[in-house]
């Protein structure tokens, strides 16, 4: 009876706490729901039956765009299907060209003209913003579709919630989750969840961590029997200062097992000769590939596979087949319009940092062979509103620099504010 009466009087304790919390809430902003699942466990895919036919979609709150028709995938593996899942953060989500051409979408191309007798499914599972602890939690729920290799690109954001994770794997998983329970009731989780990613600690702190992730998807996946490729990580400072800290590199390569291949894409980046720091084609920032730098990575990615005779032996492998770089754009339809609404769209995201403006135009000018102005001619047939007055001005003022007497006319174009 006593015990009863505890319980009982607890019951009303918490609820007396979190009554009137929940009425606090308002007036607060609301979590980030791309936030609140990076830091559970809760699942990327749920199902969905379409015309009888059963599917695996992403969360469309977490995918960044268009992810019911770009990114579903059977929830049945078809017979005699290889299936690959491709997971990482932006780059593999194919940031800014997103859903057309992340490295896994050249890659399933490539694969299906080099290995014409083989039934190959690359699925892209790559979310912007995400980490190597998150995506532990994505390599065990992946796992559960059958699949026969796993391509890991981990590395570039371990440092966006570095305090949270050290803090996170100290207290257990379930802190993600309790976080997650609290998200509508406690102001202060509310208010935190917005400054999560600014509060950072020394890169190295968090390698033992990183190291440990990457080792348990290794080790998660070779229980399955299934395959692992581990591609090195492509950014600025790694390319142009191979010893520049964290060396998450030099840990990849590190990892010897016969179930897993370290893909270095960095060398193919490096051959192609057009990846110097003076003239990036292959990055359109210090972290994002361009396109020629994604279908690099897919280039490194397939010549791994072909070189350990995975997937098929060696010598059923049809190089010959490879079609040139220009001839997957269309197929993949990287159009100068496609191009310039993606970037229209990362334009409008950054709000009023327009200090990127000029990374992120790169690729409709001078990065892929668009002569400048195909922005402004893409725009003529669906003009647009950008979201601020501040934005407006920002843009007006970075193409009346790059493009000498463009300005005018690319106001025209614009729905007055």
């Amino acid at each position: 009876m006593r015990a009863l009466l505890r319980l009982a009087l607890a019951g009303a304790g918490l609820a007396a706490i979190l009554i009137p919390l929940h009425f606090l809430r308002f007036g607060l902003p609301a979590p980030d729901p791309r936030l609140l699942w990076m830091i559970s466990q809760r699942p990327l895919y749920h199902q969905e039956t379409r015309n009888g036919k059963t599917w695996e979609i992403p969360n469309s709150k977490v995918i960044l765009v268009d992810a019911a028709h770009q990114k579903k995938f059977p929830a049945a593996k078809p017979p005699g299907t290889y299936r690959i899942f491709c997971i990482g953060q932006s780059t593999t989500e194919g940031y800014p060209f997103y859903p057309r051409a992340g490295y896994p979408e050249w890659l399933g191309l490539i694969l299906k003209d080099t290995l014409p007798g083989r039934r190959v499914e690359v699925i892209n599972s790559g979310v912007s913003g995400s980490d190597s602890s998150r995506d532990l939690a994505l390599v065990k729920e992946v796992l559960n579709y059958h699949p026969d290799l796993l391509v890991l690109y981990e590395g570039n954001n371990e440092q966006l919630y570095s305090r949270l994770r050290l803090l996170q794997n100290h207290l257990g998983k379930n802190f993600g989750e309790f976080l997650f329970w609290l998200r509508d009731y406690f102001p202060i989780v509310r208010l935190a969840a917005q400054y999560m990613p600014i509060a950072r600690v020394d890169p190295e702190a968090t390698m033992p961590l990183y190291e440990q992730n990457v080792r348990k998807m290794v080790s998660l996946a070779e229980r399955r029997s299934v395959h692992v490729v581990l591609v090195s990580q492509v950014n600025a400072p790694i390319l142009y200062n191979p010893a520049s800290p964290p060396p998450y590199n030099k840990f990849l390569r590190s990892i010897l097992s016969p179930g897993v291949l370290f893909v270095d894409a960095g060398r193919f980046f490096s051959a192609s000769g057009e990846c110097r720091p003076d003239i990036p084609r292959c990055l359109i920032d210090y972290v994002h590939p361009s396109l020629r730098g994604q279908w690099l990575m897919a280039m490194a990615v397939a010549h791994g596979l072909s070189h350990r005779g995975w997937i098929a032996p060696v010598s059923q492998w049809r190089w010959r087949r490879v079609r040139t770089e220009s001839a997957y754009s269309k197929t993949l339809g990287l159009t100068g319009h496609f191009l310039a609404k993606a970037f229209v769209r990362e334009a409008e995201g950054l709000g009023e940092d327009s200090g990127k403006l000029g990374d992120l135009s790169y690729y409709v000018s001078t990065g892929e062979h668009f002569e400048q102005g195909v922005f402004l001619r893409a725009l003529a047939d669906e003009p647009i509103q950008l979201r601020s007055s501040d934005l407006e001005k920002a843009v007006l003022s970075y193409y009346d620099k790059t493009y000498p007497g463009k300005k005018a006319e690319f106001k025209k174009l614009l729905t007055p504010f």
